[in-house]
């Protein structure tokens, strides 16, 4: 066999490894839908900050908005896991799009019709923040029904990569637009980009295995917990991931929110600009998907969550002391990069460990979880940059991940040398 054969034989061997769940036609399509879907999502998320940084010019109140509009995920996902094991989750994300879509084009006709007050933006940052609670645990618990079990740690990678790719180049999009048609024209885009999602979800035919545990249809919601509770306490090293990511995301991975104040006030960036940042975090999120989605057969997961902590860490702390714009947007994209490959790995880590009927509820532990530290990572950076400057915030931060991790290996280090666990 000549090299040239060889090379081609390992670059397509390569190739169906890296885009293996994309065989099943359930998820391809989903996938494109989504992936449409994810590009007015993230332009509208950059629009959003940008136009509430602008009215308000606080960094306490650009962080207070933003942890409103994530506090319903630390207060509802855990009754929406168990509607999630109760109600076919196809149906849940199906009605959460189509009201998402009308909140959205609600929202960009005020802004159009130059009439938003902050208390508009909160309200609706509020709104939607409830939609995306119900929405995330029935969608990340949908997958299993999208691929088989053998792809699922690549589907979930290759979902990482397409909300990725669309975190590229929505704020990339919305910047241009921003600058030349206004911000409402960002909020309008996103409206419209819901639509390939509720067709495709108004369209497949699953084999969605929801409401096949007749035990828990008729539980109350104290008892539906029990189970993923127990089955916690019966692997506690997930409960060690679950805290690590909680610290994780509330001290480094929660910088994103500070990105208006960092492109405005010091690189004295326009609105494409900022975009322009935006989108590199998003190229470095991507690379991170990309690498998982490679890798997802080939390297244990609790490593690439390590090294995925101690990457972001590091670039947090050299961004806060770099002045020049080309390599804060390196460190950006490399922060971005190390937090997909944690992410992406612990959320593989619950769908794989979790049993079917539990799925939803666990999952929805998950999103409690990330949506609790979401919340507090924004007030957080909001009120530490405006009391102490964003650098110090960040560099804070670091430095409780880094003692945080110390802690957390030490913890599973004595966990499976007595046993109780054999490895993640």
């Amino acid at each position: 066999m000549s090299l040239e054969t060889g090379n081609s034989s390992q670059l397509s061997m390569y190739l169906r490894e890296t885009f293996s769940a994309l065989r099943h036609r359930n998820y391809r399509l989903f996938f494109g839908a989504q992936a449409i879907s994810l590009v007015g999502t993230w332009m509208h998320g950059a629009a959003m900050s940008w136009l509430l940084y602008s009215i308000t010019d606080s960094k306490m109140m650009l962080g207070s908005i933003n942890a409103l509009g994530m506090l319903p995920m630390l207060l509802l996902t855990p009754f929406a896991g168990v509607m999630a094991d109760h109600l076919p989750r196809q149906r849940i994300v199906l009605t959460a799009q189509l009201l998402s879509m009308v909140f959205v084009i609600i929202l960009a006709s005020v802004v159009a019709a130059n009439m938003v007050l902050v208390w508009h933006l909160a309200v609706f940052a509020l709104c939607m923040g409830v939609l995306r609670a119900v929405d995330i645990p029935a969608r990340h618990a949908m997958v299993i029904h999208l691929v088989d079990r053998r792809d699922l740690r690549n589907a979930v990678a290759l979902n990482s990569s397409m909300f990725n790719l669309a975190r590229m180049l929505g704020p990339a999009v919305a910047g241009i637009l921003m600058a030349r048609l206004g911000i409402a024209s960002c909020f309008y885009i996103n409206g419209l980009s819901f639509l390939p999602v509720i067709l495709v979800l108004s369209t497949l035919r699953l084999q969605d295995g929801t409401n096949t545990r007749n035990d828990i249809r008729y539980a109350g919601i104290r008892d539906s917990l029990k189970g993923p509770v127990r089955f916690l306490t019966e692997n506690p090293q997930l409960i060690v991931l679950l805290v690590m990511m909680s610290v994780f995301v509330i001290s480094v991975g929660s910088y994103v929110i500070l990105m208006p104040v960092f492109a405005r006030d010091v690189f004295q960036l326009s609105e494409s600009g900022y975009g322009y940042m935006l989108s590199i975090n998003g190229v470095g999120a991507l690379a991170g998907a990309l690498t998982v989605a490679a890798l997802s057969r080939r390297v244990r997961m609790l490593p690439m969550m390590v090294a995925g902590i101690l990457l972001s860490s590091l670039a947090i702390l050299l961004f806060t002391y770099t002045a020049t714009l080309f390599l804060a947007t390196v460190f950006i994209a490399l922060a971005a990069t190390g937090l997909i490959l944690f992410l992406s790995n612990g959320n593989a880590a619950f769908q794989t460990y979790a049993p079917d009927h539990l799925r939803g509820r666990l999952m929805s532990l998950w999103v409690w979880m990330l949506g609790g530290a979401m919340p507090l990572g924004s007030l957080y950076m909001g009120v530490a940059s405006e009391q102490f400057g964003a650098h110090f915030a960040l560099r804070l931060g670091v430095a409780v991940t880094v003692v945080a991790l110390v802690i957390a290996y030490a913890i599973l280090r004595r966990l499976r040398d007595s046993g109780s666990i054999s490895g993640v």
